[in-house]
């Protein structure tokens, strides 16, 4: 800034008299100061003066002296109030919001779009705690929800709100996206109730396919899931996700399934679909997708299954070291938990969407209502490989 006000003052001419006067005596200009000078050499001869001229005189020096020391003090307190803001230097890095968004890449099918966290901040649920964007790979889940129900839409209200603080990329399906007309999207059953979701620019869904789903083409067309074949894996950082057919369980679908998961080397490893292995709601247990999953889980180190179908809430007791949660309450009417059984934690009949974050300890699973409310949570431990 000192330096700018010296360039400053070196170019004009009126300040350049300044430096003249600092650097080289009295300026040559008529003037005032050229009157100074007579008068120096005027007080300088040995006569006689009369008082009067004696402060005359005085009074000159005194004025040359000031106009030097007024202009030069302005000078600097004019330059020094219009400088110039600041600008980053060159080569200065700054951080993006959309830096510490996980991308994605499934094996087949899904479409993947760019991650960018630039919604507006909110307030997440009440209850929920929100790990921030560097501390874990964080998702959401809901299943059966594609109803046109007030329901539907107060759950991705909630989600929405979460979003917005916590910053997540992909919401996880466990089908049933799309009722009536099944599996087609429409206004009232998806493109209204779900649109703060689908509209942020970050947004990812990673859609499994439902009985009411195959009836339409909206899963693959507007969700992005794989047609033929409906099952597929996709990796995010050191998490690997496969997403099962319980539609069409047949051998391919078997030798499929075991291969992926147990030769993928992913620190994390999840298994997701519609029909639940487990559950004690109106359906019950899936016995081709229990066959189906239910050994490659055990054997090849998977420590999370998802469902849905059953239109509730259960949370399974660790079966051969696995969690097995139905999650099937994101906004068609609800499903009761019919029987009990010894390996059922936790079984309401109340919607519902998870948030999951994953982290180097354990799997944090919350299950959080249409009032913003975390009712049940449970950190599943990450199961090693071998």
């Amino acid at each position: 800034m000192i330096r700018q006000t010296i360039q400053t003052r070196a170019h004009g001419p009126d300040n350049a008299r300044d430096i003249m006067r600092t650097s080289s005596g009295p300026p040559r200009n008529p003037g005032i100061s050229t009157d100074c000078s007579r008068r120096r050499r005027k007080q300088a001869a040995p006569v006689w003066v009369s008082l009067s001229t004696v402060i005359f005189l005085l009074s000159a020096l005194v004025a040359c002296g000031g106009s030097d020391g007024s202009a030069s003090t302005s000078a600097f307190e004019d330059n020094r109030s219009s400088a110039p803001e600041a600008t980053p230097s060159s080569g200065a890095s700054v951080a993006s919001p959309s830096d510490s968004a996980p991308e994605a890449t499934p094996s087949s099918g899904a479409n993947v779009a760019s991650p960018s966290d630039s919604a507006p901040e909110a307030a997440p649920p009440s209850g929920a705690s929100v790990a921030s964007p560097s501390d874990s790979l964080r998702f959401a889940v809901k299943g059966d929800f594609g109803s046109g129900s007030s329901e539907q839409a107060s759950i991705t209200e909630q989600m929405c709100a979460l979003r917005n603080s916590a910053g997540f990329t992909f919401v996880v399906t466990t089908g049933d996206n799309f009722y009536d007309p099944d599996g087609t999207a429409t206004d009232s059953n998806y493109y209204g109730p779900e649109k703060c979701l689908y509209s942020d620019p970050r947004h990812q869904w990673r859609a499994s396919w439902g009985n009411h789903d195959v009836k339409g083409s909206s899963t693959a067309d507007v969700l992005g899931a794989p047609a033929n074949p409906r099952y597929y894996a996709w990796t995010t950082g050191t998490v690997e996700f496969f997403a099962y057919d319980g539609n069409n369980v047949d051998n391919a679908q078997r030798q499929w399934l075991r291969d992926a998961v147990c030769s993928s080397t992913a620190s994390v490893k999840i298994i997701y679909g519609h029909q639940p292995p487990f559950s004690v709601g109106k359906h019950g247990s899936d016995a081709d997708v229990q066959n189906l999953v239910r050994p490659v889980a055990k054997e090849c180190d998977v420590s999370l299954v998802l469902s849905g179908h059953d239109h509730l809430y259960e949370r399974n007791r660790p079966i051969d070291g696995v969690t097995y949660i139905v999650t099937g309450g994101g906004g068609r009417s609800l499903y009761d938990c019919e029987r009990s059984e010894d390996w059922v934690a936790v079984c309401l009949s109340q919607r519902h969407f998870l948030y999951v974050q994953i982290d180097n300890a354990a799997i944090h699973v919350q299950a959080i209502g249409t009032d913003g409310k975390v009712f049940d949570s449970v950190d599943v431990p990450v199961r090693a490989a071998g």
